[in-house]
């Protein structure tokens, strides 16, 4: 080889190598912590390199056994977006549920918003509502809540999607509250796929459910309800007497 083409071979293999080391360092990473929480202590999603225009989609899947027939709430409390979400999406999703009522304000401080839908055949229900986050936020109202059917292992989802803007280095935070032992699964996908960390967390003492991988939650072809309804008051009323029907007066 002529010292003429060895120069070139090198320059060749110095660009192979300057153009993987930037498809590596641009990378994003994701890291979610802690392994184990207490009912109100802090989750924390670090994001590192996200573009702008990306694909987002943040997951909290909650797993807690609660009594037969009786109500339950799953809290995603002082939610920290540091980044936005155009063109978005709440979507709430459970199993095993009579109805499913979702909470959550459109902007830091405003109007608490409440949907409402009556749970199919099969316990499910599904809400997916078009709201955009901003970023820079602290969402101190973000909750669902419902009553659960003849069993007692409730599954719920929040799900926040939606195209982001802000900065590429940032930590997502929130707190959990309404249920004190549970199993809580995060789980970030960017860009449809082309990026998923998850993660399993211990909420107090556990659960009796081992969670399993997530399927993309359906969207809803039921048109949600207002709270006050008539329908979902009746539903509501009817199982407050299940509940009492055999209590004896106090």
């Amino acid at each position: 080889m002529t010292l003429r083409n060895a120069v070139i071979v090198l320059f060749l293999l110095s660009g192979i190598f300057i153009s993987c080391t930037a498809t590596v360092g641009g990378a994003v990473s994701v890291g979610i912590s802690p392994d184990q929480v207490g009912e109100g202590d802090q989750i924390t999603i670090s994001v590192q390199d996200l573009p702008d225009a990306s694909s987002f989609s943040l997951l909290i899947e909650g797993y807690y056994d609660v009594g037969s027939a009786s109500p339950f709430s799953f809290e995603v409390a002082n939610l920290n977006m540091p980044f936005s979400l155009s063109s978005g999406r709440i979507i709430a999703y459970a199993e095993k549920s009579e109805f499913l009522r979702v909470n959550y304000q459109e902007e830091s401080g405003g109007v608490i918003k409440t949907l409402s839908i009556i749970s199919d055949a099969s316990g499910s229900c599904t809400i997916d509502e078009s709201a955009s986050i901003s970023s820079g936020g602290v969402y101190n109202k973000l909750w669902l809540e419902g009553l659960t059917m003849d069993e007692a292992t409730v599954k719920s989802r929040l799900n926040l999607v939606g195209t982001k803007a802000g900065p590429e280095d940032s930590s997502i935070t929130f707190n959990v509250k309404g249920i004190d032992a549970g199993t809580l699964s995060i789980v970030v996908n960017i860009d449809g796929g082309t990026y998923v960390m998850s993660k399993d967390i211990t909420l107090g003492s556990g659960s009796s459910h081992t969670p399993e991988p997530t399927p993309v939650v359906p969207t809803s072809t039921s048109t949600p309800i207002p709270p006050n309804h008539p329908d979902l008051l009746i539903m509501m009323n009817l199982r407050f007497r299940q509940q009492h029907r055999h209590q004896p007066r106090q």
